[in-house]
């Protein structure tokens, strides 16, 4: 079984400029605090280096796997999960915990969550509630509980 996992490049570019326009912000401000005459500088300094250190968060984190297409490949030996950066290879025996969440039993809306080496995935399943379902039960079938 095979699902992909749609990511917008749209997200990924909002943070990235948002990113971008809270260091400007930041370097806006210590610009000011140089020519500046009156108090207030510790202020805004610690402001710029806060908006400093949330910009460079929000761009680093545009570049995380989860931020592009997954695709998530169920097979006899063990699950692929192909991304941006590879492929990692992970076997059932791995896994710790699964569980299949509803957040709403009207919604057409599942959540797959594993946990593998205190890694937890969280697969998302909107307008495919049997499809979730079925590799719920297909993971939970091949996994060695101990």
């Amino acid at each position: 079984m095979r699902y992909k996992v749609k990511k917008k490049p749209a997200t990924r570019i909002a943070y990235r400029l948002l990113g971008l326009m809270f260091i400007l912000i930041a370097l806006a401000e210590v610009w000011a605090v140089f020519h500046m005459i009156s108090g207030g500088k510790v202020l805004l300094i610690m402001m710029a280096v806060f908006l400093i250190i949330y910009g460079g968060y929000l761009i680093k984190m545009s570049f995380r796997r989860q931020a592009y297409d997954i695709t998530y490949v169920f097979e006899e030996p063990g699950m692929r999960i192909i991304h941006r950066r590879g492929v990692e290879r992970l076997p059932y025996s791995e896994v710790e915990d699964v569980e299949i969440i509803a957040p709403n039993p009207d919604m057409e809306y599942r959540i797959l969550k594993l946990k593998i080496k205190n890694i937890v995935y969280v697969i998302p399943f909107s307008h495919s509630v049997e499809l979730a379902e079925s590799i719920f039960q297909y993971i939970y079938d091949r996994v060695e509980w101990k």
